[in-house]
């Protein structure tokens, strides 16, 4: 194995990474019951028009910790007793212009089906990126430079689907098809991002027998039915292009009324207020643009699935006053919030234009009445 993924040179990351192996085992052995070892590779899925090494077929490894829930919470059981995780990966993307990431996710699997031997499961995780090289600059006689990664630290989505087989009771192996998408969500320019499409094969050890664990049927509740006002505040910075490094200030106030349809699943439809300082900036140093408004206003309808605490959010929006003229009308919103009580949350957000181009990252907090 390790003649095969061709470590040599790089012991210096394997040690660390076993070191916060036996580290997480010793810090959280009362919140983990599962830990895996795996080997990944694929292919990185851009377009070659996006740069010229788009095709590139990056491998790596990763360390997982995750922990079965057992039905403690009814939502666990919505979900078929789901585990819950950090992982801990390392890319090679075998091109001296992408260097290598190292990411760090919290990570939800899903579990479609299970026996006593078998899990089926789709996966849902989101953390973050670090990247070995970013952004360099090239020139007409050396067109080959990094455009994907403009800042060092980056996010990461990971969607994935697997199965894992337990040939015994301590020890399983399992194999998965995961996305990954790495972006800054445009703070910092350039920001093509990587698409990356890999296979996974691991080694999963339990740290108690797996037909020992007690799935409870807890108590099914009454949901709140009522419709409730939100109210977010969110903020965050954009880098209009490469050539300039100053950031932009971004301030983002989303009215919204929301329902729960279940335990996890609500609707709700509001609107959103965009005051982007970047196109303050453009308007400023455009004549022909002089006293033209760089406030948007948007109407919004989206969908909440509830993961315990974590919201995962999704919403399709329209703006009905943009003087000055965005990518497109439409816009969609991606977004996780993680609620501190049953009123405050705090949130994370990407808007983006046609389903591809990040517009804004946002940060913020947020009441729900």
């Amino acid at each position: 194995m390790m003649k095969y993924i061709n470590l040599k040179g790089k012991k210096t990351m394997l040690s660390f990474m076993l070191f916060i192996s036996s580290c997480s085992i010793d810090l959280y052995a009362q919140f983990v019951n599962n830990i895996e070892g795996s080997y990944f590779f694929g292919s990185n899925i851009n377009k070659k028009s996006d740069r010229e090494f788009g095709d590139t077929n990056p491998s790596g490894i990763e360390l997982s910790f995750s922990k079965s829930r057992t039905g403690n919470n009814y939502w666990e059981k919505s979900y078929n007793y789901p585990q819950i995780g950090w992982s801990l990966k390392w890319f090679d993307h075998k091109n001296k212009y992408l260097g290598h990431s190292f990411c760090l996710n919290r990570y939800v699997n899903l579990v479609l089906w299970r026996n006593k031997h078998f899990d089926s499961y789709f996966k849902l995780s989101q953390g973050i990126m670090y990247a070995s090289k970013i952004y360099q600059s090239g020139n007409k006689f050396n067109k080959r430079y990094n455009n994907a990664v403009g800042q060092r630290l980056n996010f990461s989505t990971e969607l994935g689907l697997g199965i894992n087989i337990y040939p015994t009771e301590k020890v399983g192996i399992s194999c998965e098809s995961f996305l990954t998408h790495f972006s800054n969500g445009a703070m910092s320019q350039p920001n093509d991002g990587m698409n990356l499409l890999m296979i996974k094969l691991g080694v999963i050890y339990m740290l108690e027998n797996r037909n020992s664990i007690v799935y409870i049927k807890p108590e099914k509740k009454e949901f709140d039915k009522k419709i409730r006002f939100n109210i977010n505040m969110s903020g965050g910075v954009k880098q209009i292009n490469s050539e300039s490094e100053k950031k932009h200030l971004l301030i983002t106030i989303s009215p919204y009324f929301d329902k729960k349809l279940s335990h996890i699943s609500s609707i709700n439809i509001g609107a959103d207020l965009f005051m982007n300082t970047a196109e303050k900036y453009r308007i400023d140093n455009n004549i022909n643009l002089a006293g033209t408004d760089f406030k948007r206003i948007g109407i919004s309808i989206g969908h909440e699935l509830s993961v315990g605490p974590t919201g995962i959010l999704t919403q399709i929006g329209y703006h009905v006053y943009s003087p000055y003229p965005a990518i497109s009308r439409f816009y969609q919103k991606y977004g996780m919030k993680y609620y501190i009580s049953n009123k405050i949350f705090t949130s994370f957000s990407v808007r983006i234009f046609n389903l591809e181009v990040s517009d804004e990252t946002t940060f913020g907090i947020g009441v729900r009445l």
